[in-house]
């Protein structure tokens, strides 16, 4: 076998015999103007070029197989900013959108794969807003006929809306009805776990501002999220907890999403999961009770429901976990009768360091006393 190396610098093999299932493909809709024996390796800007041509051809010009090795190639290639540019240069984001309604289910889940991959980067986000592929998504891929397909839709949307203008981008598509899909989705008992931590992920992004808040609240966000912690398949995915903690958090940052929350009974949800083993649980668990205990009704059913727990993590080794276990019991113990059922049950050390001026406070605020 021969080595050369041609003018367009790719590197190209001769063999007559051996490797012959490297030889170029013949089959339509390939032309036959090549080398029969020549192997090559796409080198530089030519095998983003080429794939995005191939999966830009007519439907009727590939079978759903060749579609989808397409697509599967493409988003092989698609490893880093400078493919991702080339891709997003070719106007590939057009036949995207229109493989995401392919009658194969394998060309729907894989050219939503190749969409999250272009999700990542500013001018990827760009080209497929204005392609429409959000709305699309949102109307056909979540309530899609198959699983997978619909996992693939969510992971989509979760890294579309991780960036602040994605997010933005979400609350608007499809007439501002993409949370009302994604609480549907959540209730479907058969959407993959994985599916439903995504969907979760892209209510956590899109419920940073005020504006993602007040959207999910109209939405009933909190009842529906709750569901979601009380299925069995929460309980089996950590990962699952964490993003449903992560938008209840978010959502108690505004008056009117604390009492949502406590009226749905976000407090004694959110109380067993401190004890987790997973330090993001924990995290995302303490920081909505800490957020929620800022309403004064919540006060005391936060005290009741979880002072064993926050005081227990106290002592924990994640630094975001202490701070907001203080600042969950500071709030709370705003109300005397919290302070008094609090007080009595820290060590001294912890005394200073939650309330550094309880030596100021009379004995009837500190409780009794062990």
């Amino acid at each position: 076998m021969s080595r050369t190396q041609n003018q367009s610098h790719a590197t190209r093999f001769y063999d007559g015999q051996a490797l012959q299932e490297r030889h170029p493909d013949l089959s339509e809709p390939f032309h036959g103007d090549v080398v029969k024996d020549e192997i090559a390796i796409a080198f530089g800007r030519r095998h983003v070029h080429k794939l995005v041509e191939l999966v830009s051809l007519p439907k009727e010009d590939l079978t759903p197989e060749k579609r989808a090795t397409a697509l599967r190639y493409l988003l092989g290639v698609l490893t880093n900013q400078e493919s991702k540019a080339e891709a997003i240069g070719t106007n590939v984001a057009a036949p995207l959108v229109v493989h995401i309604t392919d009658d194969s289910d394998d060309v729907r889940r894989i050219a939503c794969e190749v969409m999250a991959s272009l999700a990542t980067s500013r001018d990827g986000r760009t080209s497929l807003i204005a392609a429409d592929a959000v709305t699309a998504t949102a109307m056909k891929m979540l309530k899609d006929r198959n699983p997978e397909v619909r996992g693939a839709a969510c992971s989509f949307l979760a890294a579309f809306s991780s960036a602040h203008d994605g997010a933005r981008h979400v609350l608007d598509a499809a007439d501002g009805s993409v949370f009302e899909k994604i609480v549907k989705l959540l209730d479907d008992d058969a959407t993959p776990t994985g599916a439903k931590t995504s969907a979760c992920e892209t209510l956590g992004g899109c419920t940073l501002t005020d504006e993602g808040v007040h959207a999910g609240l109209e939405a009933r966000l909190p009842k529906a999220l709750l569901r979601v912690l009380d299925r069995e398949e929460a309980r089996m995915s950590s990962e699952l907890r964490t993003q449903a903690a992560r938008v209840l958090k978010n959502l108690c940052q505004v008056e009117i999403g604390r009492t949502q929350c406590l009226v749905a009974g976000a407090v004694k949800a959110m109380a067993p999961l401190l004890r987790n083993t997973d330090a993001d649980v924990r995290l995302q668990a303490s920081g909505c009770l800490q957020a929620i205990a800022l309403e004064r009704d919540a006060k005391m059913p936060v005290c009741e429901a979880a002072r064993v727990n926050l005081v227990m993590l106290l002592r924990d080794p994640v630094v975001g976990v202490v701070q907001n276990a203080v600042a969950a019991i500071r709030a709370s113990s705003d109300l005397p009768d919290a302070r008094r059922k609090f007080f009595p049950m820290l060590t001294p050390k912890d005394k200073d360091y939650v309330f550094p001026n309880h030596h100021t406070w009379s004995r009837d605020l500190r409780g009794p006393l062990f």
